[in-house]
């Protein structure tokens, strides 16, 4: 089965349907919210919320369930705002983009930074995690190419592809304490 995506004004959501479970994501600006539910049953297997730091927002996010009821990953995009800059630097927004995996206990079990590469994050983007098998992920985002867009507007696709290895525990700087 394929995900589904969607965006509401005020956050953003994600549906994913794979491995007979429903995985759902929620987010707004310092919340992400991830349930996940057997299809047979509807109770609930896995339930994580996670709160932002400060001064980083939620500016969208995609999830997969994993397979063999591994738990999931989430990719979440945070924005950087200082509502009183000190200095020019810190008056220009930043990005971020993480993939976090949320074992099926509900614990993060690593993050994997996703960086920029040329390729500028602008609220209409999309991304997409996804599974490409033999325990290999990609997490595809269209997104403004900065150099084209100044005078076409043109996208971009950028994608990352990774495995369960290379996430760490050390690179959580982004997500806080969270409430079980």
């Amino acid at each position: 089965m394929s995900t589904l995506r969607s965006l509401r004004k005020d956050g953003s959501f994600d549906i994913s349907l794979e491995d007979d479970r429903i995985g759902l994501c929620t987010g707004d600006r310092r919340w992400i919210n991830c349930d996940q539910y057997n299809i047979e049953s509807a109770y609930a297997t896995l339930s994580k919320k996670m709160q932002v730091e400060s001064p980083w927002i939620v500016v969208d996010l995609s999830m997969l369930n994993l397979a063999n009821n591994n738990g999931l990953l989430v990719a979440i995009t945070l924005e950087k705002r200082v509502r009183y800059p000190s200095s020019y630097e810190e008056l220009e927004e930043k990005n971020d983009r993480r993939v976090l995996w949320i074992d099926r206990e509900g614990k993060i079990s690593g993050s994997l930074h996703i960086p920029r590469r040329g390729c500028d994050y602008e609220p209409a983007a999309i991304s997409r995690i996804l599974d490409r098998g033999n325990g290999s992920y990609c997490l595809t985002m269209i997104c403004q190419d900065e150099q084209a867009a100044t005078k076409t507007g043109l996208m971009a696709v950028q994608e990352r592809c990774f495995s369960l290895d290379e996430m760490s525990l050390d690179e959580q700087v982004i997500v806080g304490p969270t409430i079980e």
